[in-house]
């Protein structure tokens, strides 16, 4: 890239904690563009500097947790509190037709773990219930209450799914928050949570409620601690996609 012309520079430390410099006009102020020590061979260039423009939009959205609360970006883009993912890290898009297995089987595995001995059948039939009215039919399911359905993913694997659906006219409901068992305590699932917290900001919904059963204790903890306070509990008398009865 060969530049011309005359700029001024801004430098900083960037979130990554390496150095990167940030290249301006100095007759309108606008970023032309920028380059970093943490990968010098890259040089970033803002759209605006293009004189065309047909650009495609982006892939993906980074550093969210420090992004405007006003700034709406398409939901089908992938979308990372912090950097780029690596091998490690997990991004979050809508679900796609082709998830369709891999969901199911996180549907059941995680069911199945949690059923204690002597309520396998219930749970089974929970599992099946759930499956037929919901899980076979995500878009038509989440489309017909006005809400949506995402999963993590690292790399090609589902290693989380969460989804919303309208509670009213104020507020939405998280449904079907599952990790993966052999990807737990690596904050996916406070990851989605922040995730489905920023959507309802997106949809200007001001109330998220959740709900859970006593038996998934880590999951009532991880609502607490992001500040969640417990507003009703009941006992459930029969079985839906949503309970599996009895009490639990």
């Amino acid at each position: 890239m060969c530049l011309h012309g005359e700029r001024k520079n801004y430098e900083r430390d960037a979130d990554t904690g390496y150095r990167i410099r940030f290249h301006f006009c100095p007759g309108c102020g606008s970023t032309v563009y920028w380059e970093g020590d943490r990968n010098p061979a890259v040089c970033g260039v803002a759209v605006g500097a293009f004189a065309v423009g047909a650009f495609p939009p982006p892939s993906d959205s980074i550093w969210e947790e420090s992004m405007h609360q006003w700034l709406e970006l398409s939901p089908d883009i992938g979308r990372h509190q912090q950097n780029r993912p690596g091998s490690r890290a997990v991004t979050i898009r809508p679900f796609a037709d082709r998830d369709t297995a891999q969901v199911r089987e996180l549907v059941i595995a995680v069911n199945r773990l949690l059923s204690p001995p002597d309520l396998r059948d219930a749970f089974d039939a929970y599992i099946e219930r759930a499956l037929s009215e919901e899980i076979n039919r995500v878009p038509a399911y989440y489309g017909e209450r006005d809400g949506g359905f995402w999963v993590a993913l690292r790399g090609d694997k589902v290693v989380g799914t969460f989804g919303l659906k309208r509670a009213s006219d104020t507020a939405m409901e998280l449904r079907r928050m599952y990790v993966d068992p052999s990807a737990r305590r690596q904050g996916i699932a406070r990851q989605m949570l922040e995730f489905a917290e920023g959507e309802c900001r997106r949809r200007k919904i001001a109330r998220l409620e959740l709900s859970t059963a006593e038996i998934q204790s880590a999951a009532i903890a991880l609502y607490e601690s992001s500040g969640y306070s417990r507003v009703r509990e009941e006992t459930t008398e029969i079985a839906s996609n949503k309970a599996v009865g009895s009490g639990i």
